[in-house]
């Protein structure tokens, strides 16, 4: 079986528009809810991909890591092969 995770977290972003110090004062993070299966836990973050390859080796494609910090929730699904 293989995990799937769903993670909301707070993203990083830039932008390249002028802007005010007063408007750039109010610049929040981005809110993402991200769903992908589970490649590994770290102390550091977490490893998410989206495709699983059946060749050999195993082979993953599209890899995420999102740091603990920036997440706010995180969801274990389970689903069967």
């Amino acid at each position: 079986m293989k995990l799937i995770w769903e993670v909301h977290w707070d993203d990083a972003w830039v932008s390249c528009e002028d802007l005010t110090k007063a408007e750039a004062k109010k610049l929040k993070s981005v809110k993402r809810t991200t769903i992908g299966y589970f490649v590994e836990s770290t102390e550091e973050g977490v490893v998410l991909c989206t495709d699983f390859f059946t060749k050999e080796p195993e082979s993953i494609n599209t890899v995420m890591f999102i740091p603990w910090g920036m997440i706010s929730q995180a969801y274990e699904l389970e689903i069967k092969d």
